[in-house]
């Protein structure tokens, strides 16, 4: 649910200092990606979802929390077949040990890419990365 990435460190979607709340109203959209894919990324998915704090240099870097590996912990239950569906895009499900045939990411992955460029070769392809 909303927040399980939060004890992780990850700053939630919504919220006073949520992603939706410093960035996605200005530059989360597919439109302001397709205007200017240099600045989306710069202003928009390197400050918001790699580096430390902007203007730095380090990366993030998180661990799956407890709610993680109880959801993972639950699902490899054999009477039970329990699938997650999140919007999560930070990874920390399969890195608790949740099978990707039990995983759908609504939102993808970080990490995994997309051409969206008319008449690439891989822009109706799987995303790769």
């Amino acid at each position: 649910g909303s927040g399980l990435s939060a004890p992780s460190g990850i700053p939630t979607f919504r919220g006073a200092e949520g992603v939706w709340a410093k960035w996605v109203l200005e530059w989360g959209t597919r439109a302001a990606f397709l205007a200017d894919p240099r600045g989306w990324y710069d202003n928009f998915w390197i400050p918001a979802h790699v580096v430390a704090e902007p203007g730095s240099t380090s990366e993030r870097t998180y661990e799956p929390s407890a709610g993680h590996f109880a959801v993972a912990e639950v699902a490899a239950c054999r009477q039970t077949n329990v699938h997650v569906i999140t919007q999560n895009i930070d990874g920390l499900h399969q890195r608790a040990g949740l099978p990707s045939e039990r995983l759908v990411e609504v939102h993808g992955r970080a990490g995994l890419l997309k051409c969206v460029s008319p008449g690439c070769r891989y822009a109706a392809a799987e995303s790769i990365g």
